[in-house]
């Protein structure tokens, strides 16, 4: 039993060899993964965390550096429109920015409900101000942000991350960041985030150590699922099984 959505973590054929079964939480909800990407983006673009630094640190009350990014009229580009990127969808809509989207299955009616467009990868990371990633981590996506694609952001763009740390190459990210080619970044994951410290100083970024999910809600509604699979077990039943 895994206490999440994503299952990379464990090796289902291995588990299946064994005749292991193994149960996931599928949806434990979206928004407040949502509300973090936003959080982090609103961090970014207005010098949330360096102003608060100055103030802490340097004991400064000054907005000298610390000209922000408006998010009113901006375009948001958003990589994945399962749950938590329509919900990405429309708190956007709510900041008044336009919205383009990508993935490889196009929900047509959403984009017709919500008032965007779908559009190919790279037209989404040319055009956008910001780009948001709502997308599971396997081979396809991998490296999904990497040295090619960070390239193609537009110059000065904004990158959020809550999805899985390997989507983006960390070290390509860091020499589009410190290049001035990208303007920012908030990370809610990385690349061997346990193992390995990734020097940022410097840039305009923010970093939350895997906050997305860790809500009160959420956590609530973790436990409960997961006791109901159990109990379930229990009875001979499996529900919610990956393999």
């Amino acid at each position: 039993m895994t206490r999440s959505v994503g299952y990379d973590h464990i090796d289902l054929a291995a588990a299946g060899r064994r005749g292991i079964p193994v149960c996931n939480v599928p949806d434990y909800g979206a928004h407040m993964i949502a509300e973090q990407a936003f959080g982090l983006l609103l961090a970014v673009a207005r010098n949330i965390v360096r102003g608060h630094n100055r103030y802490e640190r340097e004991r400064t009350f000054s907005d000298r550096g610390l000209l922000g990014i408006e998010l009113h009229g901006k375009v948001l580009g958003v990589i994945g429109t399962g749950r938590i990127g329509l919900h990405s969808i429309r708190l956007a809509k709510g900041f008044g920015m336009q919205v383009i989207a990508h993935d490889i299955y196009e929900n047509q009616a959403a984009a017709e409900e919500l008032g965007f467009n779908y559009g190919s990868l790279e037209g989404v990371l040319a055009k956008s101000h910001a780009i948001s990633l709502h997308v599971s981590l396997s081979e396809a996506t991998h490296h999904l942000m990497n040295a090619e694609r960070l390239a193609q952001m537009k110059r000065g763009a904004i990158l959020i991350n809550t999805s899985r740390g390997a989507v983006v190459d960390t070290d390509a990210l860091i020499d589009a960041l410190r290049s001035e080619h990208l303007g920012g970044a908030g990370l809610d994951v990385l690349e061997d985030e346990r193992d390995r410290y990734h020097d940022f100083s410097g840039l305009n970024v923010v970093v939350t150590p895997h906050l997305g999910w860790y809500t009160d809600g959420a956590v609530n509604r973790i436990l409960k699922i997961s006791l109901e699979s159990i109990a379930a077990f229990q009875r001979g039943e499996l529900v919610n099984r990956l393999a």
